[in-house]
């Protein structure tokens, strides 16, 4: 959607799930890597797919607070720091309400 209401929440309708897959994932026993592999495997094709939906919402909402956030826990699933890191100067950057 071109709209920035809608893209945020498609956004977090898809960060939502792949969270509750890799929370899931982290709950599983020592001794079932590798389902526990499987199901990390699901989760970063997931990340691999809602990437685009993410980095739109934060495009339509430059300035909006749920849409970095959002984007921010995006990047600490992958693991990618360097994003996350810049993405919380972006969110610190913002006008206190």
């Amino acid at each position: 959607p071109n709209f920035g209401d809608a893209a945020l929440n498609n956004a977090f309708v898809n960060l939502k799930a792949v969270l509750v897959l890799y929370n899931d994932a982290n709950q599983l026993p020592t001794n079932q890597q590798k389902q526990y592999d499987a199901e990390m495997a699901k989760v970063k094709t997931q990340l691999d797919t809602i990437q685009p939906i993410m980095l739109k919402a934060v495009d339509l909402n430059p300035t909006s607070e749920s849409a970095l956030t959002n984007l921010k826990a995006y990047y600490l699933v992958k693991n990618d720091m360097a994003d996350a890191n810049a993405t919380q100067k972006k969110i610190d950057a913002l006008p206190k309400k």
